[in-house]
């Protein structure tokens, strides 16, 4: 495989410009983005080496700009089997969704320019623009109640021919991958550092499997460590990735409560899992549901018809296994 993709028609310039770009500022870089968008990848990054960009892009950019490893992050890609995925590529998954990819950021910039790029490890990249893709997160310390059930929702969803997204994770993640892999369906799991870099450690098999019947992704060039930061930034892109958001338990501080938060501004349906009441799991779950933010669901198949709240009952769901 090169590292152009396969039967790539796109300018090899073009790709190496947002090779460049990518490893020139720390995502979300929303003023970078909205830059790009406005003067081509090409003359964009030519502008950022030479620093005759904007105060907002100069802001983003001057710590990096002088750094060019394009050749050196390709070469790392290619040995770990990825590829820059870029706007200009017919499988982008972005074409209709308006998405702020930044808690703060201008929904139009962002809906308009998208990540810069993505790095992928994929056998065949699944096509996300066509269909619903639903993301189900939540707590690493999962309990074999949100397991069992992220793993069922995963499943069924998966077996109708529906992508799921998730985060490669412990606990739900990890439910939610097993379960779309075991449906022989679609997964795609976001990493929070480079695409060579298998994150957690432990996954590595589950994430390895995931290349063959999805992908992995991340914004991250090869060999970018994995920080706190970035486990944050992940979800955005997380969310970024799919139409509805299903979140199986979160504590009142789980980092799955921002997907919900970043799927509310941008107009994606949300929906969490009730657990049993004297579970501290479960906890942020309810509060997404008792303050509207997350409407109940206990079946997967309420999930895509927008009746989340009429629950058919997670015994129906099982007893069709």
């Amino acid at each position: 495989m090169s590292h152009h993709g396969l039967h790539s028609t796109v300018p090899e310039g073009i790709r190496r410009a947002r090779c460049y770009l990518l490893r020139a500022a720390e995502p979300p870089a929303p003023a970078l983005r909205a830059f790009t968008a406005e003067h081509g990848a090409v003359k964009a990054a030519e502008l950022v080496r030479a620093g005759d960009v904007p105060p907002e892009v100069a802001a983003e950019t001057a710590v990096r700009r002088e750094i060019d490893r394009v050749d050196r992050d390709f070469a790392r890609a290619q040995e770990c089997g990825a590829r820059l995925m870029i706007p200009e590529d017919p499988e982008w998954p972005w074409p209709r969704f308006p998405v702020p990819l930044t808690s703060t950021g201008d929904a139009a910039v962002a809906a308009s320019t998208g990540p810069l790029a993505l790095w992928v490890r994929t056998d065949v990249f699944p096509r996300l623009d066509r269909q619903p893709v639903v993301a189900i997160t939540g707590a690493r310390a999962a309990t074999a109640y949100g397991a069992t059930h992220a793993c069922d929702f995963a499943y069924h969803l998966a077996q109708t021919g529906i992508p799921i997204v998730s985060g490669g994770s412990w606990g739900i993640d990890s439910a939610a991958h097993r379960g779309a892999l075991a449906a022989r369906g679609q997964t795609v799991a976001v990493l929070p550092g480079g695409i060579d870099r298998l994150h957690p450690a432990g996954n590595r098999d589950l994430l390895a499997s995931i290349t063959a019947a999805g992908a992995l992704v991340s914004e991250y060039p090869p060999g970018v460590e994995v920080t706190r930061q970035r486990l944050f930034e992940r979800i955005r892109l997380l969310v970024a990735l799919a139409t509805h958001v299903v979140i199986v338990e979160a504590g009142p501080r789980s980092t799955a409560l921002y997907a919900a938060g970043f799927a509310n501004q941008s107009g994606r349906p949300v929906m969490a899992v009730p657990g049993p009441i004297s579970s501290l799991v479960s906890r942020g779950c309810h509060d997404l549901i008792r303050s509207g933010q997350a409407k109940l669901v206990a079946a997967a198949e309420g999930i895509v018809t927008g009746h989340a709240e009429e629950n058919v009952g997670i015994t129906d769901i099982q007893s069709k296994q």
